[in-house]
């Protein structure tokens, strides 16, 4: 067995109970339609202040770099099959997503959102809550069932990178 389905089989059997599985289905729903990321890039967005309106465009432009990298590069060339079809006893919870595992697209854009935060905010209680944040998410993948570990490990370097792309990109716009 592989390490990564070892890992795999360790965090996806953790235990699971109507709270932890609640919180990870919780997650997984409010992060699967990018909803908790763009109510604050608008309120960013629509601000007077044009630094906040660049934060908003580097923190969307770098979901969608994340998302497009991710789901119509990485993914289709990969073609990683998820754990779940491929592997036995594994736990999963929700509706079971049919795209390919390999990098996990919710990681790669909480991380996008998460790495903007982080290198262009100051230092503090937000700016490490929200990484704090994307890591829960990028566990919830494969606590749910939804992908290996080194899903969410590319998954946070695709993420990462975009941010630092969609910083340059805009501040040679600028």
């Amino acid at each position: 067995m592989s390490i990564d389905t070892s890992l795999f089989y360790k965090v996806n059997h953790l235990v699971h109970n109507k709270v932890t599985d609640a919180v990870a289905i919780f997650i997984h729903y409010v992060t699967y339609n990018v909803l908790i990321f763009l109510v604050p890039i608008c309120f960013l967005f629509f601000s007077e202040n044009p630094a906040k309106k660049l934060f908003a465009k580097q923190l969307l432009l770098a979901m969608i770099l994340a998302g497009v990298i991710n789901d119509f590069i990485l993914q289709p060339f990969f073609r990683r099959a998820r754990p779940f079809s491929v592997l036995e006893n594994v736990v999963t919870l929700g509706k079971l997503p049919s795209e390919y595992s390999f990098p996990s697209g919710h990681t790669a854009v909480a991380f996008a959102f998460a790495s903007v935060y982080f290198l262009v905010m100051p230092k503090g209680f937000a700016s490490y809550g929200i990484v704090l944040f994307a890591s829960v998410v990028a566990f919830g993948r494969i606590y749910m069932g939804f992908h290996y570990p080194m899903d969410v490990i590319a998954g946070v370097i695709v993420g990462v990178v975009c941010a630092f792309l969609s910083i340059a990109i805009l501040k040679s716009l600028t």
